[in-house]
């Protein structure tokens, strides 16, 4: 019975060092992870701030254009596509029409690695996002953003973002 329990002892211990591992592992992080996952967290507060009044469209615009690329695509999955992030600040700008405030969260993201190029990257985020109207009604809506982030000139930005919307109510 003694040597069952050591080994049990010991097969957990085992287990649980390999699980710790696995853990510190997933919890490393690239620098060129952190500057693709930063870019939509920039996007949201510049989106944010653009709402609330804090920041008018030319610093929307110039914070939008480090984000994105020229010759970006931004749009709603399978509704609308954009050309370039000029064009669509004046959708977000459009849309924000009647509201006070509005706040962006991103979470759950993770990006993903082209096996052809190590310039080219997927990026999986959540949104959920609040927007409280004028008149104080609020309203919300979540989705999935998917990107594509490329690296240039030692730079990374999108060159695709398509929110999969699920509510927007």
């Amino acid at each position: 019975m003694r040597h069952s329990f050591r080994k049990a002892t010991r097969l957990f211990c085992n287990t649980l060092v390999a699980a710790l591992s696995i853990v510190v592992q997933a919890g490393e992080m690239s620098t060129a992870e952190r500057q693709i996952e930063n870019l939509l967290i920039h996007y949201a507060h510049a989106t944010d701030a653009l709402t609330r009044g804090d920041a008018d469209r030319r610093a929307t615009l110039d914070a939008y254009q480090a984000i994105f690329t020229d010759a970006a695509t931004i749009g709603l999955k399978d509704q609308m596509s954009f050309p370039s992030a000029e064009a669509w600040l004046d959708f977000v700008a459009a849309s924000s029409v009647g509201l006070a405030d509005s706040q962006h969260l991103i979470g759950s993201q993770r990006v993903g690695w082209t096996e052809s190029s190590e310039h080219d990257a997927s990026l999986t985020s959540y949104l959920q996002a609040t927007r409280i109207a004028d008149n104080g009604a609020v309203s919300r809506v979540v989705g999935t953003y998917r990107a594509r982030a490329v690296l240039e000139n030692d730079t990374w930005q999108l060159d695709e973002l398509i929110l999969d919307l699920m509510v927007m109510d």
